[in-house]
């Protein structure tokens, strides 16, 4: 039932805030402008670009594309020599490799920091890769967390795709080593490469984006904090919404009404994701094309830490999970589906539970 795992990369996977804040205040200090760690945690999930963009606006004398430059050399230089992958993480990882489930990286950072995260990633674990140098909407648009579900195979209706300017699938797009072309197909992770005398990059075959999509379905809060015991789950895990919301999440995933159906099924005001284009759906559409993207949606979990990420996954329609542990701002009022605050136990059955739990499997006939 579990389709695919789509990460978001820092905070996520890697406790890499603090290599982006070290980066950035010492961009500052030798550049007349002012930073602090405080002013970097807001900048978390945002595209490198805007982060320099306020560094220049708090006085630093450079221009964007210097800023960008600098920080991206930066913190690859660290990342390349030292990972700094969360605890537990690699295990989760590894267990979704056993049980033969992809996972995808969806993030706003570079191609280069991208690649390198895959090259360092235990052996098989991602097939492919969204990354902020795409040409897609950036998050929250739906847009990176559509891109990623395509290349594990799912079918976006092409309304979605059409209503934001975009005419293609992900077989005509390519994503990876500049004049490989994508095939339509799940990526496969090549030979580890060296680009011009700096490790830290990976060659990727036939991996694939997509180009503008919009915003589809709703998702349920979980209603609860992580870090509290729950039978039957691991540790770190939150439970989801009670079964009295059954009916309501039944009719999210079987229902073949209108697919900008909104709604937030744990009762939390939703609004702040709805600055994503809603898709509108015409009366001649085929309905069964919008009901199995749904549940395909639904079978992917995605992992996510900022509230721009959680947005972004939250109306792609995949079942989001909003990492807490290492992240300062408070996203419990967000509208994931549950939220966790370690890797302590979570392997591909538990991720599994949480699909089956949206799904609502216990309560059908």
């Amino acid at each position: 039932m579990l389709k695919a795992v789509l990460w978001d990369m820092d905070g996520t996977l890697i406790d890499s805030e603090p290599y982006w804040h070290q980066v950035e205040m010492g961009i500052a200090r030798e550049h007349g402008g002012y930073w602090s760690e405080d002013i970097g945690w807001t900048c978390s999930g945002k595209p490198v670009p805007q982060v320099a963009q306020l560094m220049i606006d708090k006085g630093t004398k450079l221009t964007v594309s210097e800023v960008q430059r600098l920080m991206i050399e930066g913190v690859a230089r660290k990342e390349a020599e030292h990972m700094p992958w969360i605890e537990g993480v690699e295990d989760v990882l590894r267990s979704l490799v056993a049980a033969g489930i992809p996972s995808v990286l969806v993030t706003a950072s570079p191609r280069k920091m991208a690649e390198n995260l895959v090259r360092q990633a235990p052996e098989g674990a991602f097939v492919g890769y969204v990354c902020g140098e795409d040409d897609l909407p950036k998050k929250p648009n739906p847009a990176p967390y559509l891109a990623a579900a395509e290349v594990v195979g799912i079918k976006v209706p092409g309304e979605i795709l059409a209503a934001n300017g975009m005419t293609v699938h992900m077989g005509s797009a390519a994503n990876g080593v500049d004049g490989v072309k994508g095939t339509g197909r799940m990526a496969d992770v090549g030979d580890v490469d060296v680009v011009d005398g700096k490790a830290g990059v990976s060659r990727m075959d036939d991996a694939v984006r997509v180009g503008d999509v919009g915003r589809v379905g709703g998702i349920r809060n979980a209603g609860s904090t992580a870090g509290t015991a729950n039978t039957g789950k691991p540790n770190g895990v939150a439970d989801v919404a009670d079964a009295d919301r059954r009916t309501e999440v039944l009719s999210c995933i079987s229902d073949s009404g209108d697919s900008s159906d909104s709604r937030n099924f744990a009762g939390v005001d939703n609004r702040a994701s709805q600055n994503v284009p809603v898709v509108e759906r015409s009366e001649s559409a085929d309905d069964t094309r919008f009901v199995t993207f749904r549940q395909e949606m639904a079978c992917c979990v995605a992992i996510e830490d900022s509230m721009t990420g959680i947005k972004s996954a939250v109306a792609s329609g995949a079942t989001t999970i909003a990492q807490t542990g290492f992240i300062k701002t408070d996203t419990s009022a967000g509208p994931q589906f549950a939220s966790i605050n370690s890797y302590d136990g979570l392997t591909a059955d538990a991720l599994e539970h949480y699909v089956k739990q949206r799904l609502v499997v216990a309560w059908l006939p």
